[in-house]
């Protein structure tokens, strides 16, 4: 209990930090990505926006945890805004809230990232959580080989009952020996941290390949999404943003250098590409 002359310490003076430094309303729906293989769920996460035309909200207290990235609006070439590797985007109308992550966690500070986004999400009361990824498609076993779509995890205290989700077309993913989604970031571990907490949680798998197109992943994983948690007759599609139809203009006394994490922005999948002009000159370096 504070006295009359105490004064309450902020969270960032005690050592934690608030995920998320902006306030929302309560009862979102939250939905993220995880950094996994084919960035499928990031493309995912970049049509919802787009297309739902999600406002820019803030950064989140995690650049501490991620390779470091920016770069200019990757849905705006006019805007002045810098994209940063952790991103929050927010809707009042709608009450959602929508992180973007455009680059990977840390070795190192994963565990510490991990912890920081566990205990915000239990704190915020959501009315559903949504978490997006993907894992390779190698991995399937028997009866699984050749199921097309998208799969499913839910948490105990889920908003959608497993018959409800089946009626989608949704796969349950196997937990039989043990749950395995090789490729998925921290897909498994937030899951597993959170499946009999009272956190309403989905998680929804599209299985793919590394080092091919993963356009058509991206596309299935939003319209299952979509299909999920909103009125699909008023969402009209635009993929535009999956095929970088335009390239990140130059900020005015940024660095030359730009370091884009994800597919979505550079139309490369983990490669270097190097792009000239007249003036100024500059290069795109996607990061490992």
């Amino acid at each position: 209990m504070l006295r009359k002359h105490d004064i309450e310490m902020p969270a960032a003076s005690t050592g934690r930090k608030m995920l998320l430094p902006k306030e929302i309303s309560a009862n979102c729906l939250l939905i993220l990505p995880t950094v996994s293989i084919g960035n499928a769920s990031q493309q995912a996460v970049d049509l919802l926006i787009c297309n739902m035309k999600i406002p820019f909200l803030c950064h989140l207290n995690a650049d501490d945890c991620f390779l470091p990235m920016f770069a200019s609006d990757p849905f705006d070439q006019n805007s002045s805004q810098v994209i940063t590797a952790c991103s929050a985007y927010y809707c009042s109308d709608r009450n959602i809230v929508v992180f973007q992550f455009r680059s990977d966690c840390l070795a190192h500070r994963r565990h510490v990232f991990l912890k920081r986004l566990l205990e915000w999400v239990r704190e915020m009361s959501f009315r559903s959580v949504i978490l997006l990824t993907s894992s390779w498609a190698g991995i399937r076993r028997e009866p699984y080989l050749d199921s097309p779509g998208v799969f499913y995890l839910r948490a105990d205290n889920a908003t959608k009952t497993e018959e409800e989700l089946n009626k989608l077309s949704l796969t349950k993913v196997p937990e039989d020996p043990e749950l395995a989604l090789p490729g998925s970031g921290f897909a498994v571990e937030f899951y597993n941290s959170i499946r009999h907490s009272n956190v309403p949680l989905v998680v929804l798998v599209k299985y793919c390949y590394e080092g091919a197109s993963n356009v058509v992943d991206a596309i299935e994983l939003f319209e299952n999404l979509v299909a999920l948690e909103f009125d699909r007759s008023k969402i009209k599609v635009q993929s535009r943003f999956l095929f970088c139809s335009f390239f990140p203009r130059v900020i005015p006394g940024a660095e030359e250098t730009f370091h884009l994490g994800v597919t979505i922005i550079s139309g490369f999948d983990r490669v270097t590409a190097r792009f000239e002009s007249s003036m100024p000159s500059w290069n795109v370096r996607m990061l490992p």
